[in-house]
């Protein structure tokens, strides 16, 4: 979407979301016990406390980090696809105010962005 001063890209806010969503499937695919020790592995009961205390925190924080993750994915997912709606919308009611301009101060059709010399197709 283009303004005066302002523009979004559209693309871009379409690749993040991809990119996060993506990001978040990888992390769903993993468990923190995954990296930690296993409790044969720690003798001292009081280590394998902490460790299990770690563990379980690390695991709430990841957790709603990636749940985060997902709805910020999909809320730009779904800015994205307003924007590029806005843009078509905009572009015809252009079109159509081109046309009627057009028509009512030449009594002939007006030319088509494709035709006109003076526009240009992004």
């Amino acid at each position: 979407m283009v303004g005066n001063d302002f523009r979004v890209e559209t693309s871009s806010l379409a690749s993040l979301a991809s990119e996060l969503d993506t990001l978040v499937g990888d992390q769903w695919r993993f468990d923190v016990e995954d990296f930690l020790p296993a409790r044969f592995e720690v003798t001292d009961e009081d280590v394998w406390r902490a460790v299990s205390v770690f563990r379980d925190r690390w695991e709430l924080g990841m957790n709603a980090l990636t749940e985060d993750l997902a709805q910020v994915s999909e809320r730009l997912s779904a800015v994205a696809g307003r924007y590029i709606e806005f843009d078509q919308t905009a572009t015809e009611a252009g079109q159509r105010a081109l046309e009627a301009v057009h028509a009512a101060a030449f009594r002939c059709p007006a030319p088509t962005p494709s035709t006109h010399p003076h526009t240009s197709q992004e």
